[in-house]
């Protein structure tokens, strides 16, 4: 610093005298008048840093502005649609709290009437901007993707509006099934399943959807199961006689099918015991001691070991199937596809670039003999990517005679790109 202020003045000064004389800040002042002068700019004197005291609170308002400015163009690119539904979904969320809050603490409240109000109003004010955005009610109710939730929208705003009527005229207990129809507001989340941010619960919703059809059938085998197991077992307990311990519950768990469907159910599930908790395969093995555990033995693991896994398993598979093979998580993964072929591409092209010895004038110019590919393959890092894309070394010298479409043995610069993409695309593997 001391240099550039003897520079700036013209002569040769030692810098011991000249930070005496000038001083620390003095020194920094003008090193940037001398910047000032040299660059024909005055940005140097707005810089952070020069007196903390009074440039760090400017710079961290021109953060600030960066960030609100970055926060407002990004809130641009979303349309008015997406703010409506992003807003009625969390006012959708926050009604259904104060609803449970209003129900368990001071139900009498004036307050909760208000905030009724409030939340009926908010829901006029997204159907009315709907309106507008969508294109007028005729298509906005007729003929728009959405009609049937904005039909719904429409039965919770008049649903809202008379419990407001009827709280407002004092009679409180017949807006008890209105508050509950405003619970049913929440099933307008459904909506908001397909957006991105939802997609894990969107998939989780879809696998549930897929084994609807496994739980059906499943329950109606383990109804004829329990239901054929109940009837010899009623049978067999009618002409039962015994002053045992069992006697005094065969009755009570078996005396009838219903009741022994039941117990079976719970058997089933490893939850076989009596009304008061006792255990029932025990109290059976000392009436049968030559029967009992075999049967319960067969039939915990045919059941409850066979039965229901082979259930379970069944219905996570339809759930992954589904999952895998929605339409929507096929677009979505051949987009993340796409993007990830091309940023590999990118990044390939330009190693080559780097490493090639003799550069042409322009990259349309650019040939690669089988020479050059061999010397670009022994770059450590190209390497590393093609291995990660399931590239050997036998794959990696082969592949010089895939780009070459031509075959005249020089691989043009759109041949290849092309021949890149389609590697990283995984094409060109095993051909």
């Amino acid at each position: 610093m001391a240099a550039s202020v003897s520079n700036f003045i013209g002569c040769t000064i030692d810098s011991d005298f000249v930070n005496e004389v000038f001083g620390q800040r003095l020194l920094r002042d003008v090193s940037r008048l001398r910047a000032a002068l040299v660059h024909h700019t005055t940005n140097v004197f707005f810089e952070p840093g020069i007196d903390e005291r009074y440039e760090a609170p400017a710079y961290r308002t021109s953060r600030l502005t960066k960030l609100c400015r970055r926060c407002w163009a990004l809130a641009r690119e979303r349309d008015a649609w997406f703010w409506a539904d992003t807003i009625g979904m969390i006012l959708t969320v926050a009604n259904a709290g104060f609803i449970a809050v209003s129900t368990m603490h001071n139900e009498d409240w004036s307050g909760w009437a208000y905030i009724s109000m409030s939340f009926a109003a908010a829901l006029f004010v997204e159907v009315a901007i709907k309106t507008c955005v969508g294109g007028g009610v005729f298509h906005l109710y007729l003929r728009h993707p959405y009609r049937y939730w904005n039909w719904f929208d429409l039965f919770i705003l008049a649903a809202c509006s008379f419990d407001i009527a009827t709280l407002q005229g004092g009679h409180a207990r017949m807006t008890n099934g209105f508050r509950l129809v405003r619970l049913v507001r929440l099933v307008r989340l459904g909506r908001y399943v397909t957006a991105t941010m939802f997609r894990e619960l969107s998939s989780m919703l879809r696998g549930i959807e897929a084994g609807i059809k496994t739980l059906i059938w499943g329950s109606f085998l383990l109804f004829l199961i329990c239901a054929i197991q109940s009837t010899c077992i009623v049978v067999l307990m009618r002409d039962y006689e015994s002053q045992g311990p069992f006697s005094q519950y065969a009755q009570i768990h078996f005396g009838s099918v219903s009741a022994s469907m039941l117990t079976l159910l719970r058997c089933h599930t490893l939850d076989c015991t009596t009304w008061d908790g006792k255990s029932l395969p025990d109290m059976a093995r000392l009436e049968f001691p030559w029967s009992a555990v075999p049967i319960f033995w067969a039939n915990t693991m045919l059941v409850a070991f066979g039965f229901f896994q082979i259930m379970n398993a069944t219905y996570v598979e339809d759930a992954r199937q589904a999952r895998l093979h929605h339409p929507l998580e096929i677009r979505a993964r051949f987009y993340r596809e796409r993007q990830l072929a091309t940023q590999r591409t990118r990044d390939i092209m330009s190693r080559i670039m780097e490493i090639i010895p003799t550069p042409t004038k322009s990259v349309v110019e650019l040939r690669l003999t089988r020479r050059t590919w061999r010397l670009v393959m022994k770059d450590e890092l190209l390497v590393s990517w093609f291995e990660d894309m399931g590239y050997d070394a036998i794959d990696r010298r082969n592949l010089f005679d895939k780009l070459d479409i031509t075959g005249d043995g020089i691989v043009q610069m759109s041949e290849l790109v092309s021949g890149v993409m389609s590697a990283c695309r995984g094409k060109l593997q095993g051909d």
